[in-house]
């Protein structure tokens, strides 16, 4: 058996790994379902009954790819429960992060499989894994 300290200390480490989505954006959350893409960096996201285009937070799409990555943003999103989340003050139109399964970071996986461009230093390291192994535009 476990030391009863030990339990402890889990649980609260367990616990804070939960509450850090919460912290990190306090500005408001809301959830919808994803029902589109209007381009690489924009999604439509249903919420309370109303059509609202989100745009990705940290991530570009190049002209040149703009056909592609819209084809792999929706295919990505397209019927999935979404949480959106910005910053205290934005418009709903604003850069927000949008969470797939409130774990799955949608920019992050679209710059991961080399559809679009790191606008940020978090997405940078993912840009260059997918440079390195020529996915998405880079496979040219």
């Amino acid at each position: 058996m476990l030391p009863l300290a030990f339990m402890r200390k889990c649980c609260y480490v367990i616990l804070l790994l939960l509450l850090i989505p919460t912290f990190a954006h306090a500005g408001g959350c809301w959830e919808g379902k994803a029902v589109g893409a209007v381009d690489g960096t924009t999604m439509v996201v249903m919420r309370k009954g109303k059509r609202v285009q989100v745009r990705l937070h940290g991530i570009s799409v190049p002209s040149s790819a703009r056909d592609r990555s819209l084809y792999e943003l929706f295919s990505l999103v397209k019927g999935s429960q979404v949480k959106v989340c910005q910053k205290k003050g934005q418009q709903p139109s604003s850069e927000v992060h949008v969470l797939k399964g409130y774990m799955f970071d949608v920019a992050r996986e679209m710059v991961k499989n080399g559809h679009a461009h790191a606008a940020i230093n978090k997405y940078k390291p993912v840009e260059k894994k997918a440079r390195e192994k020529k996915r998405g535009m880079w496979s040219k």
